[in-house]
Parts: structure tokens; C-alpha cells; sequence
């Protein structure tokens, strides 16, 4: 369904355990395969991603953990996220950078910038992180009217 770029989670240790299918995790420019029943622990600020790594077509299923885990802000953040990425592909559009760079500063998870290489290092990781706020708050939110959350995905009063 979504193979996620490179990226950071700033605060968090994020595991992954697959269900099935095998996944190939990429953490800090090294290649990780899982198989089902395995785990996976990503540290805070190491650049990582995933995908399904079958060879047969078979799906991934995995399902992950995070240590500090804020359960409202996590289901606001992938309501968001995904439900204005369908809109965008149901209605033909691109998605908007700026846009995806602010549902991505409500969970401190900017896009990795691999300025020193492919591993996560202080500089790379502070230069993502003002990328992120500078394209999703000053340039998205301030300037062309994103929000960080829309009703129309994730309603607060329905979520109690």
C-alpha cells in the first residue's frame, strides 16, 4: 500500500514486527530482511524506510510499535495523511509538498536529508528537521493556509 521515504522519528524507537511476507528495511544505509514472526527495532533519529521484499507478489503485513506513544496524535497524524493522499489520487492530483511536510511536523518525523551520507548524524538530522518546519509551518501553514488536521478526516469529538 505505501512504501514511506526515507525518515526520522525524532523522539521515538519505532519496531516493526512482520505478520507476513517479507520486508527489507533500509536503517541507516544498511539493508535489514525480515520474515514473519521477526522484529525489527529502529532507534530515534536513524534514517530509515521499508518495503515489501517478495519475490512471489505475496503482501506485507506488519504491525509496529512506538515507545512514547500519544495514540490521539498518532491516529490524527495517519487520518490525515492518508485520507488527503486519497483525495489527491481519487481526484487526480499531486500531492502538496508543503502540506505533507506539515502532517509530518505533527509527529516530528521529517523526511530524511542525508547531508553527511547515507547514516543519520546530528547535522543531517537538524537540517531535516528544518526543512520540515520551514516547508510545512512557515511555508505551508503561514503562508498558503494548510492546517495540521482537517475535519473531514479526523474529527476529535468523534474520536473519545
Amino acid at each position: 500500500m505505501f512504501n514511506p521515504p526515507m525518515h526520522i522519528h525524532l523522539f521515538q524507537v519505532e519496531t516493526f514486527h512482520v505478520n507476513s511476507g517479507v520486508g527489507r528495511w533500509f536503517l541507516n544505509g544498511e539493508a535489514h530482511v525480515r520474515h514473519p514472526g521477526e522484529d525489527i527495532v529502529i532507534p530515534k533519529g536513524a534514517f530509515h524506510c521499508y518495503e515489501n521484499a517478495s519475490t512471489t507478489g505475496e503482501d506485507l503485513s506488519v504491525s509496529f510499535r512506538l515507545d512514547q506513544q500519544d495514540y490521539v496524535m498518532e491516529e490524527r497524524f495517519f487520518r490525515n495523511f492518508f485520507g488527503y493522499l486519497d483525495d489527491v489520487r481519487l481526484s487526480g492530483q499531486t500531492p502538496s509538498l508543503f502540506q505533507l511536510m506539515l502532517f509530518l511536523y505533527t509527529v516530528d518525523g521529517p523526511l530524511a536529508i542525508p547531508v553527511l551520507g547515507k547514516k543519520s548524524h546530528p547535522i543531517s538530522v537538524w537540517v531535516s528537521r528544518f526543512v520540515m518546519v520551514f516547508t510545512g509551518v512557515v511555508i505551508g501553514e503561514w503562508l498558503l493556509g494548510y492546517r495540521k488536521s482537517y475535519e473531514e478526516y479526523y474529527d476529535s469529538k468523534k474520536s473519545k
